[in-house]
């Protein structure tokens, strides 16, 4: 099912005017490479907390920074409203073959990201992570995989750690997060720059 939304500022809001508080330290440890058959379909997870999701707002949008366009990706739970359970993605091409994805290299705009490279922004139990960014560029490093199926796009990632700041000299938390998200391939080919709302499907 397809129905117009209008959010063309929504994933930037988000990422602007949210704030967690949460400062409980863990030990940072190793990324890891997605393993689908292992995970959960259309659940994303951070720690030992997950959450299903459902439903995405999705739109070809332009990065301000760099004059680029990006595909950003609103992943959610039901309500696009409900800001506690969601996955921001962010691609500058959507692939219509299966292959391994990397975590975005070099700026951090979106505009930046380069073919074969993304980024997530996960939020469970109304927490937000992110991969963590210094001055010579992003300490992240991880994987996706894409894999094209029957009309299908499935995207999944295990144990990339993820941070509860942006900056690394802020962080105070690290944990390990993993998830599985499959769309129809040709919703994803058609997205414009008016953003749509659109149903994630089953692998």
């Amino acid at each position: 099912m397809k129905r117009l939304l209008i959010l063309p500022l929504l994933a930037l809001s988000l990422i602007a005017c949210e704030k967690d508080d949460d400062s409980t330290t863990n030990d940072p440890g190793n990324n890891g490479n997605s393993n689908p058959s292992a995970l959960t379909n259309n659940m994303i997870s951070v720690g030992t907390d997950s959450t299903s999701l459902n439903k995405y707002s999705a739109y070809v949008a332009t990065d301000v920074n760099t004059n680029k366009t990006y595909f950003d990706i609103f992943i959610y739970k039901d309500d696009v409203l409900d800001r506690k359970q969601y996955m921001l993605l962010h691609l500058t091409e959507i692939p219509t073959a299966s292959k391994t994805l990397n975590w975005q290299s070099g700026a951090n705009a979106p505009g930046a990201i380069k073919a074969d490279e993304f980024v997530i922004y996960p939020k469970v139990n109304d927490k937000r992570w992110f991969g963590v960014y210094s001055v010579s560029g992003y300490e992240t490093t991880g994987t996706m995989q894409a894999t094209v199926n029957n009309g299908k796009l499935t995207l999944s990632y295990e144990d990339i750690e993820l941070a509860d700041e942006f900056i690394s000299v802020n962080v105070t938390e690290r944990k390990k997060c993993s998830g599985k998200l499959t769309f129809l391939l040709s919703d994803l080919q058609g997205l414009t720059t008016t953003a749509q709302t659109l149903d994630l499907v089953a692998e």
